[in-house]
């Protein structure tokens, strides 16, 4: 697994309501494979909306379509909400998206925010103290699972035996989604192959280090636990004005093509951070194109920590 330029994925129907994925959205993560993109994540659950009638399809049904029409970039969820995914319901996913996908599936997981999805889905909203015990009793079913081939869980809440396992690779990678330092980024050193960091720019430094402090603290070595920044960035090609350097404490960029790559590439990869996410919000064909030629993402600049298969042969 590596995962220096991803997209997330904010919209996935037509505005008629129907289910699977837009042309657009087909084509936004075709292009962003075509240009060297390394991931693309759809959010999960994807049914929050200003109106609460206004259903939209599951990820993973997303997810599985566009395995079908794509050939090399990964694909996840951003994240699924613990309190929201039965478990073994989730492995079962999983394991569909990793063969239809021919071994690209991540398993992207959060603790989730949205009440409404919770309501929507009709289950037990945690509280937000709560979510991160949730988040860590998910990890702790699911991450055994989906790295053997065998396995068996019970506890009161969940039983599991002898659910679907992975069939095209041992090991699929797990993301988790989120920025706590005292519970999400401790559950991301002890479980996770990748986190993604959602928090402004100029609080990286930070986390950073509580990532080196939590990785001490249980003897991890910090280089193999991957990581990237989530920001959204809308491109503006022509702007009135300059944009004010205290931008870096807003929680996305907004300017030229130019200009977002070199304030990504001067406050992200500075860091240590290893990759970026983005999520366009305002997506015109072909500014994918232009947006991963300008962040140069070569090894000199971000390492590559997991090849994957085909880098590797």
């Amino acid at each position: 697994m590596s995962v220096r330029l991803g997209i997330q994925i904010p919209a996935f129907a037509d505005a008629d309501g129907s289910a699977g994925p837009s042309p657009a959205v087909i084509e936004q993560v075709r292009e962003a494979e075509a240009a060297g993109f390394d991931a693309a994540f759809v959010a999960d659950p994807c049914r929050h909306t200003r109106e609460s009638h206004s259903a939209k399809p599951d990820a993973y049904t997303i997810l599985n379509v566009l395995a079908t029409v794509t050939e090399q970039i990964q694909l996840g969820a951003l994240g699924s909400g613990s309190a929201c995914r039965n478990p073994g319901s989730l492995v079962e996913s999983l394991t569909a998206l990793e063969v239809a996908s021919q071994g690209r599936a991540i398993l992207g997981m959060g603790a989730g925010w949205c009440a409404r999805e919770h309501d929507q889905l009709n289950s037990h909203v945690p509280i937000l103290a709560e979510r991160p015990a949730s988040l860590a009793s998910t990890l702790q079913i699911i991450v055994p699972k989906i790295r053997s081939d065998r396995y068996l869980f019970s506890e009161p809440h969940h039983n599991l035996t002898d659910a679907a396992a992975p069939v095209v690779r041992a090991h699929i990678p797990v993301l988790i989604g989120g920025s706590g330092e005292t519970r999400t980024i401790p559950l991301a050193v002890e479980y996770a192959d990748h986190l993604s960091i959602h928090t402004r720019l100029d609080e990286l430094p930070r986390k950073v280090d509580a990532i080196r402090r939590h990785c001490e603290d249980i003897g991890r070595d910090p280089e193999t636990l991957e990581t990237s920044v989530l920001t959204t960035v809308s491109v503006v090609e022509r702007v009135r004005r300059l944009p004010r350097p205290r931008d870096i404490s807003q929680p996305g960029l907004s300017g030229s093509v130019a200009y977002i790559a070199d304030r990504i590439l001067s406050t992200v990869s500075a860091t240590g951070i290893n990759g970026v996410i983005l999520n366009v919000a305002n997506y015109t064909p072909g500014v994918l194109e232009q947006l991963s030629a300008a962040l140069e993402l070569t090894d000199a600049a971000w390492p590559l920590l997991w090849p994957t298969e085909a880098t590797a042969t």
